[in-house]
């Protein structure tokens, strides 16, 4: 396993284990109690969130066959995920938390978008992920759901958001045979990642919409 993986996220460590982009020492120390309230109110305050890794180039097609490359992400704030439509495990769990979100977002008018990679492209074709998209409900004006050539997949998610993805779709292995990052990302209007958040921990997805949401204001 090379060190990228070694460093990235997967499937099993998400209740069991910290890993390097959890650690405090890389997410947004010096964290502002006030924050918690303003989803309700309070103008959300702190230091200004790290620029941790600009997203490089790629170049992908959303869930209605069209162009999206890294441009495309470019003048706005977005919550990136890596989820599959046949994932059996982890990834409905995903999809139910950015669901939620997506609710919060829209009743406190937060100025975010969702982008979600699919690291089983060959399967999840635009069609499979519209599909996908209004199973859950999800409104298309603000989400966007990527595939293409897996190659293309691998190095975007790996080299440029840095989470794991490795394996292969096989029906005998656990999660289908491919193991991949359940942290959300978080990227500021220039494709910097902002901040790392555990997808299972509800306080933490919270806190990302906070920062989104600082974000859209041009405040951090």
């Amino acid at each position: 396993m090379t060190s990228t993986y070694r460093r990235s996220l997967d499937h099993r460590s998400l209740d069991r284990r910290s890993l390097l982009l959890d650690r405090r020492s890389l997410l947004l120390g010096g964290l502002s109690a006030c924050w918690v309230p303003a989803l309700v109110g309070c103008k959300p305050r702190g230091e200004p969130l790290p620029k941790l890794t600009q997203v490089s180039n790629f170049s992908l097609v959303n869930q209605a066959g069209k162009s999206f490359t890294q441009s495309s992400l470019e003048g706005s704030v977005w919550i990136a995920a890596f989820l599959f439509t046949r994932c059996p495990t982890v990834c409905p769990r995903i999809m139910k938390r950015l669901v939620q979100m997506q609710k919060t977002v829209k009743d406190k008018d937060i100025a975010v978008k969702f982008l979600c990679f699919s690291v089983d492209p060959e399967f999840d074709t635009p069609k499979v992920l519209t599909a996908f998209g209004e199973r859950y409900a999800v409104d298309f004006s603000r989400w966007v759901f990527l595939t293409g050539d897996s190659s293309t997949v691998q190095k975007t998610v790996v080299d440029g958001f840095k989470i794991g993805l490795e394996g292969n779709i096989d029906a005998s292995k656990e999660h289908l045979g491919i193991t991949h990052g359940s942290h959300l990302a978080l990227l500021d209007r220039a494709r910097f990642i902002r901040g790392y958040y555990r997808s299972s921990e509800e306080p933490k997805t919270r806190e990302m919409l906070l920062h989104a949401a600082r974000l859209g204001a041009g405040e951090a």
